[in-house]
C-alpha cells in the first residue's frame, strides 16, 4: 500500500490506491491548521481586549460597573476602532476556523468509510461559506466588518459570481504564493454547476 505514513493504514483500506495520498494530504492540512489555531488560541490573541478591559476594570475596582457591559458596543460608543476591530475580526476567525476544521475532519473521515453522501454534505459548508468569510476577511476587513455590523443575516446573501471572484482575488493577491492560485478557478471549482471536476455537481446529486 503507498501511503505517506500520516493515517494509520487500516484507515484507508477501504480507499481506492490512487486516492489513498491524496486522502492523506487533505488530513496532514487539516492538521497544520488546527495546530495553528490551538497556537492562536493558547496565545490568546482573540482575549487581549478582553483582557486589557478586565484588567483595567480591576484597577480601577469596578467590576461592578461592567459586569452587564456589551463589550463591542461600548468600544463603538466610545471610538476605540482599532480595539474594536481586533475583538470582532479575531473571535469571528477563530470561529469560522474552527467550524471549518470540524466539518473537514468528519467529512474525510466519512470519505474513509465509504459515506459519501454524508461526506459530501459535509464539505458543502466549510467550502461554500467558510473559506469564502476567510477569504472576505482577509481580501476586505473593512467591508466585512462593514456587512457584518448591518443586518449580517441579509448582507451576506446574495453575492453575485463576479463579487465572489473579486474577493478571492484579492485575498490570493496577499499571499506569498499567489502565483500558485486562481480566483475564477477557485470559483469554477466550488460554485459552478456546470465545472466537470467541480463540487457543486456532485453536492447537487447527494442532496
Amino acid at each position: 500500500m503507498r501511503t505517506l505514513g500520516i493515517i494509520d493504514e487500516d484507515r484507508l483500506m477501504l480507499l481506492p490506491d490512487k486516492y489513498r495520498i491524496a486522502h492523506e494530504f487533505c488530513f496532514y492540512l487539516h492538521d497544520k491548521l488546527a495546530q495553528m489555531l490551538v497556537e492562536y488560541d493558547l496565545n490568546r490573541v482573540q482575549d487581549t481586549v478582553a483582557d486589557a478591559f478586565e484588567k483595567a476594570i480591576a484597577e480601577a475596582g469596578q467590576e461592578d460597573k461592567f459586569e452587564d457591559v456589551d463589550l463591542l458596543e461600548y468600544m463603538k460608543e466610545n471610538e476605540l476602532i482599532e480595539p474594536y476591530r481586533h475583538h470582532l475580526v479575531s473571535h469571528t476567525i477563530m470561529a469560522l476556523t474552527s467550524d471549518m476544521l470540524h466539518f473537514i475532519y468528519e467529512a474525510l473521515t466519512c470519505l474513509e468509510k465509504r459515506k459519501f453522501s454524508v461526506a459530501f454534505s459535509l464539505l458543502r459548508k466549510p467550502l461554500k461559506e467558510h473559506l469564502f468569510f476567510l477569504s472576505w476577511i482577509l481580501a476586505d476587513e473593512d467591508d466585512f466588518i462593514s456587512r457584518f455590523e448591518s443586518n449580517n443575516h441579509i448582507s451576506f446573501n446574495g453575492v453575485t459570481k463576479e463579487k465572489r471572484i473579486e474577493i478571492i482575488g484579492k485575498a490570493i493577491e496577499k499571499l506569498h504564493v499567489d502565483e500558485a492560485f486562481d480566483a475564477e478557478t477557485i470559483w469554477s471549482i466550488v460554485y459552478s454547476k456546470k465545472h466537470e471536476n467541480g463540487f457543486e455537481p456532485t453536492w447537487r446529486d447527494y442532496k
